[in-house]
C-alpha cells in the first residue's frame, strides 16, 4: 500500500496451503491475511480508507480459496 508520495506504508499479503487434491487446507495451516505496517505513526483518513479497501480485497481472495461467502459461511458444494 502506497501513500501519496509513492512510499510503501503497509504490505498486505494472503497465504494458504493448497493440498495435492487441489483443495485449500482449512485446518492446521488455514489461509490468512498478514499486515505489515511500515510506518511508526498513525494513518491519515485517506490511508485508512485505502488500507480498508485492500483488506476487503484480500478477504475476498481468501474467501474464494475456501468457498466462504462473507457473512454466510461455507458455500454448499465446496
Amino acid at each position: 500500500m502506497l501513500n501519496g508520495a509513492a512510499e510503501v506504508i503497509a504490505e498486505v499479503r494472503t497465504s494458504g496451503m493448497q493440498l495435492p487434491d487441489g483443495s485449500v487446507d482449512n485446518g492446521e495451516d488455514e489461509p490468512r491475511i498478514d499486515i505489515c505496517p511500515y510506518i511508526g505513526e498513525g494513518l491519515t483518513s485517506e490511508q485508512a480508507r485505502k488500507l480498508a479497501s485492500v483488506l476487503l480485497d484480500a478477504a475476498a481472495e481468501v474467501d474464494a480459496w475456501t468457498g466462504h461467502v462473507a457473512g454466510f459461511g461455507l458455500v454448499e458444494g465446496q
